[in-house]
């Protein structure tokens, strides 16, 4: 789907499909918009927070917010603890998983 009219995009998938991840990201999505990954950082960006879950699998959460036509914004998030509320707060209709047909075929 077209990701453009979400607030959150959230990614649970392996490092190989990061990278189109990405490009789909700053191609698609609004300013303000966020895109979340779960364990895998976006290779040669780095992310505007890295939340530490504090699970027993050592879980981070890489988040990136879009800026000005998609591009990355700087620094935009602000301190921890109010991290988590700021991901509360959105609406929950507009999260969706990435799909996993962007994995890389074998």
């Amino acid at each position: 789907p077209d990701w453009s009219s979400y607030d959150l995009v959230y990614a649970f998938l392996s490092p190989v499909p990061m990278p189109a991840v990405w490009a789909k990201a700053i191609a698609e999505m609004r300013p303000g918009s966020l895109l979340v990954s779960n364990s895998f950082a976006v290779p040669g960006h780095e992310a505007d927070a890295v939340i530490e879950v504090g699970d027993r699998r050592g879980t981070r959460l890489f988040l990136y917010r879009m800026g000005p036509r998609g591009e990355q914004r700087s620094g935009c998030i602000g301190p921890a603890k109010r991290r988590f509320s700021a991901l509360a707060r959105l609406r929950a209709a507009s999260i969706i998983p990435v799909m996993q047909g962007l994995h890389a075929k074998d």
